[in-house]
């Protein structure tokens, strides 16, 4: 069976640098999220649009993992894929299960 290797790029922080990306043929482009703030960020949030409009699958990182926080990045984001790199835990550090 032959299966396409599907390429994801994470760290594009501009629209430019999507189009670059999606360009050169990547299939999921990413951005990584510092703090609840960059979420926020318009140049961000302009940058998860313009991978959805260039027809490539969205996706973020959130380095935090207050439930809240992440809820509000994906609000206000709406990415294809979120990617997680810790256990999501409420405002009193309780794990949720997602």
């Amino acid at each position: 069976m032959n299966r396409k290797t599907l390429v994801q790029i994470y760290e594009i922080q501009t629209p430019e640098e999507a189009a670059l990306m999606t360009a050169l043929g990547v299939d999921h482009v990413g951005a990584v999220l510092v703090s609840t703030e960059k979420a926020r960020d318009p140049v961000i949030r302009e940058t998860v649009a313009a991978v959805r409009r260039l027809g490539v699958v969205s996706s973020v990182i959130p380095l935090f993992s207050d439930f809240p926080a992440v809820s509000e990045a994906l609000e206000t984001l709406r990415p294809d894929i979120i990617h997680f790199c810790d256990d999501l835990v409420d405002r009193a550090g309780r794990s949720l299960d997602p």
